[in-house]
């Protein structure tokens, strides 16, 4: 067979010259097919962009679902904080003019675990529990057996500056209350303290525990 335009050798039935590239059949047959085969074509671009709106979008929202379910897991399983993490709640303790003034600086502290613990001085003793994941403080506590007025006084002083760290919306005058609430009101035997006091929240405990001393302690007033 050879083209009727170009006399090209061609095989059999051929349709398209490959030399002159003009078509050989029915041109309506043609225009037909070619409208055809521009439609399949249309219709599988079509299909193929679903399939990635989909498989991209949809598979994002998916994603995205799974995600905030996760999300509110963990926040329902999470453990009330005090919305502080240690390595913040060191500087502000050491910053205080208090803690300088009374040598209670806190030193090199172990807080890569879920616990940590120093010694302010031989008596006075600072501990909490800190969240692995969001590294801030589960929960405060110190303890104290003084064997002086001096060492009283530290610890004291020593639960007025975590005071002033936890609740900075309290103002300053008003700091002394949580104390008073505490059990620290003018003529209160301390020793018979078992106290709360709530700001917030906040939620600050102080007690005597014979053979242990006085301890102090703070955590969010929604933990169980």
């Amino acid at each position: 067979m050879k083209c009727k335009y170009c006399g090209t050798d061609l095989a059999p039935k051929e349709t398209l010259c490959h030399h002159c590239g003009r078509y050989l059949g029915d041109l309506e047959q043609a225009a037909k097919s070619h409208k055809k085969r521009t439609m399949y074509i249309g219709l599988g671009i079509i299909i193929i962009a679903l399939i990635f709106v989909f498989t991209t979008f949809g598979g994002n929202l998916m994603t995205q679902k799974q995600t905030n379910e996760t999300l509110a897991k963990q926040a329902a399983n999470a453990t009330p904080n005090l919305g502080l993490t240690f390595k913040k709640f060191k500087e502000q303790f050491n910053d205080s003019e208090y803690t300088k003034k009374f040598a209670l600086s806190l030193g090199d502290v172990n807080d890569k675990g879920d616990v940590f613990q120093y010694a302010l001085n031989p008596n006075l003793m600072i501990s909490g529990a800190i969240d692995k994941t969001t590294r801030k403080l589960i929960h405060v506590q110190i303890m104290s057996q003084p064997s002086s007025q001096d060492d009283l006084i530290k610890f004291v002083t020593s639960m007025g500056v975590v005071i002033d760290i936890m609740s900075p919306d309290v103002p300053r005058n008003k700091r002394s209350e949580i104390l008073n609430e505490l059990g620290f009101g003018e003529g209160a035997d301390i020793r018979q303290a078992d106290n709360d006091a709530i700001r917030g929240d906040k939620k600050y405990h102080f007690k005597y525990i014979e053979k242990t001393g006085f301890v102090f302690s703070i955590m969010n007033a929604n933990a169980k």
